[in-house]
This record gives C-alpha cells, sequence and structure tokens, in this order.
C-alpha cells in the first residue's frame, strides 16, 4: 500500500515537473518573441507626415526675399530653415505659396502650419480650416504683429475664438505656469509680435510675454487640436530644442 502511494507520489511529482517545464518553455518563448517584435518595430520608420505650410496670405516674412509671384520653395527665402528641418524629420512638406486659395490642399495633411495673414480670407477657406481641425487635424496658427484696424482680418482665428492684436517689441517669452505641458523657450526670441486678447475657455497657457500677456497656447477643437503663437520669429529661426518639443507636441 505505502509502495503504491509512493508511486504515486512519485507520478503526480513528475507530471508537475512536466508542466512547470512546460510554462517556463512557454514564458521564454514569449518573451524571446516579443524582445523580437519590439526590436522590430524600433527599427521601423517612422509614419510620414504630411505638413502643409500655408503661406498664402504671408505678408513677406516666408518668402523673402521672393517677390512678386510666383514663388518657388526651391530658391532661397526665409521660411526654408523650417521646411528643411521639417523635411529632415522624414515628412512630407507642401509650401502654399502667396496668393493662392485653400481649397483641397489640407486634404490628407496631418499638420497645417499658417504662417501669418496679410488681407482677407474667402468664407471657403475660413470653411475649410475649421472642417480640417474638427476632423482631427492639428493646426498650428502663427500670427506676427496686427496693424491698427487689421484685427478683424484673420477670421481663420475668429472662427476658433481667437483674436490676435497689437505691435508688440522688446519683449520676451517665459513658460506658462499653468499646466504639467512645458516647452523649453530659453532659446526662443519674440522680437516682434502681437498678443492674444480672446481664446477659447479650455484654452491651456503654454507661454506669456514678460509682463504676462497671452502670446501662445493650446486647445481642442471638435476631434483636432489648434495651438497658436503670436510671433513669427521663432517659425522662421527654427530655434531648439523648441521647435522640436513644439512638433513632437503637434505630433501626438
Amino acid at each position: 500500500m505505502e509502495a503504491k502511494i509512493v508511486k504515486q507520489l512519485t507520478a503526480g511529482c513528475t507530471a508537475l515537473k512536466a508542466s512547470l517545464c512546460l510554462a517556463v518553455l512557454l514564458i521564454a518563448v514569449c518573451g524571446c518573441f516579443t524582445e523580437s517584435h519590439a526590436q522590430s518595430a524600433s527599427r521601423r520608420p517612422l509614419p510620414k507626415m504630411r505638413v502643409v505650410i500655408d503661406a498664402s496670405h504671408d505678408g513677406g516674412a516666408w518668402w523673402f526675399p521672393q517677390g512678386p509671384a510666383p514663388f518657388d520653395r526651391k530658391k532661397p527665402h526665409q521660411g526654408d530653415h523650417l521646411a528643411a528641418y521639417l523635411r529632415g524629420r522624414g515628412w512630407q512638406v507642401i509650401e502654399i505659396p502667396r496668393g493662392a486659395k485653400i481649397a483641397n490642399q489640407l486634404k490628407g495633411a496631418a499638420i497645417v502650419v499658417r504662417m501669418n495673414v496679410w488681407g482677407t480670407y474667402d468664407q471657403s477657406e475660413v470653411s475649410a480650416y475649421r472642417e480640417f481641425v474638427r476632423n482631427g487635424g492639428r493646426l498650428l496658427l502663427v500670427e506676427g504683429f496686427v496693424r491698427e484696424n487689421e484685427a478683424a482680418n484673420d477670421t481663420v482665428a475668429e472662427v476658433f475664438g481667437l483674436r490676435f492684436e497689437g505691435v508688440i517689441s522688446g519683449y520676451g517669452f517665459r513658460v506658462a505656469e499653468a499646466g504639467a505641458l512645458k516647452l523649453d523657450f530659453n532659446e526662443v526670441g519674440y522680437q516682434i509680435g502681437s498678443v492674444v486678447v480672446r481664446s477659447p475657455v479650455n484654452t491651456q497657457p503654454l507661454a506669456h510675454l514678460n509682463d504676462g500677456r497671452l502670446a501662445m497656447g493650446m486647445f481642442r477643437y471638435g476631434r483636432g487640436k489648434v495651438v497658436f503663437l503670436s510671433s513669427l520669429n521663432p517659425m522662421l529661426s527654427v530655434p531648439q530644442p523648441f521647435t522640436k518639443n513644439l512638433f513632437d507636441l503637434l505630433a501626438r
């Protein structure tokens, strides 16, 4: 009887050992597969995003010294530095020249950079911007200085609840204290621009001028988001690490 019990216990232990061995083997195999999969994924190139730079209402900052039309992205212009940086990230970059009408150019874009405003927009262009962001697009809305009585011309900003005013110079950026999101402004020069006098209630401030007036922020709109900036200089000078952090924010 005792011999039978010992035999049964021995058989049970053997079966348990076999199960444990199988479990360890499966864990090892799964671990190897996961590591291999992770290494393979890390080697995959980042998805190529389409970035549209709308310089169609640029007053001269983006395309300088080119002018008058036609404008050629392959010829030297002040916007070269930012466009080259974005292409260096492996992204497709489309530059819309001054005088062009915004119609289907925003379709298929992941990020749109609106560089300044000079003149006025057609209602169809305003609608194109609104639908782009509402459907999940990410918009970097950049405004320079705003002359007296011209603030109402920026109907793209207006449709998102934004208003830029004034000709401001001699100030510097400082990071907004509110919120967890931080951008490094150590290398960013404000030089000249405007201030944001109206923004949506859900705006997260990103930067103020030295005197506390709002200069940069972000808010959600529909399924997309808008980041606004009241100076052209950071876009034209491409300061680092600010530019990388900003486009990482837009790409997320």
